[in-house]
């Protein structure tokens, strides 16, 4: 009969090589879901960019996403936000985010990445873009805001306004307009783009994923060996 010791180090085992393979196949669902989007991105460049009016029919807010869009409308030069937190090879700096009012409802518009500068007190000087021009681009979902320790940067009054966060209610009650539940990144070649290189993936990549999950597997077939090594060594000698 095993010993208590040794059954509950296989039980610790087994408990551990579940959580292994459970984080192997996590990443490899994550993986899926990254090479999904990027087909979808792909796809969408032979679209022609859709009129506000057509998208408003699509049935859901999904079908939006990485579509290609065109609005036009008044820009709101003095109300500009810069999202913090922002990198672009490896350097710190913010996105640019202006609203853009079209007609019934305004449109988020992200036109890419500026440095921090010297102070980061003091925050970059930025142009407002053209007034009654037309923006074209991909619709995304806002970004989701990671843990906030501290303030967000809505309740401050100066402008361009430093956000962490992309608040659509707070932008709403900041421009006293209705915003789409969609953010549009600006083509690149627009000439009210800063540095515009955007990506269907952003964060980790699908390679990487699976690159963590041969990781979780590896350690998972690892965890088998040694299981199987150690119970063999402690099954007891029979003795002649």
């Amino acid at each position: 009969m095993p010993r208590p010791s040794t059954v509950i180090a296989l039980l610790a085992g087994v408990l551990v090589l579940a959580l292994l393979l459970w984080l192997g196949a996590w990443q490899l669902e994550r993986a899926r879901y990254k090479d999904a989007l990027q087909a979808r991105f792909e796809a969408s460049e032979a679209l022609a960019p859709q009129s506000p009016d057509s998208l408003l029919e699509l049935p859901d807010r999904d079908a939006w996403h990485f579509r290609r869009a065109r609005f036009s409308g008044s820009v709101l030069a003095s109300r500009q936000y810069l999202l913090d937190n922002r990198t672009w090879q490896g350097r710190a700096g913010y996105h640019v985010l202006t609203v853009v009012r079209s007609s019934g409802f305004a449109v988020l518009v992200n036109r890419g990445w500026v440095p921090v500068g010297p102070d980061r007190s003091t925050p970059p000087a930025v142009e407002p873009a053209a007034d009654g021009g037309v923006f074209t681009g991909r619709l995304v979902p806002p970004p989701r805001g990671g843990l906030l320790l501290g303030e967000s940067g809505y309740e401050r009054g100066a402008w361009p306004r430093v956000v962490q966060r992309v608040d659509l209610a707070s932008m709403e009650a900041d421009t006293g307009l209705t915003l789409l539940p969609a953010m549009l990144l600006l083509d690149p070649a627009h000439p009210d783009c800063y540095v515009c290189e955007w990506h269907a993936v952003p964060g980790v990549s699908a390679e990487r994923h699976r690159g963590y999950a041969v990781q979780w597997f590896s350690l998972a077939a690892a965890l088998i060996v040694i299981v199987v090594v150690v119970s063999l060594r402690s099954r007891p000698s029979r003795v002649r």
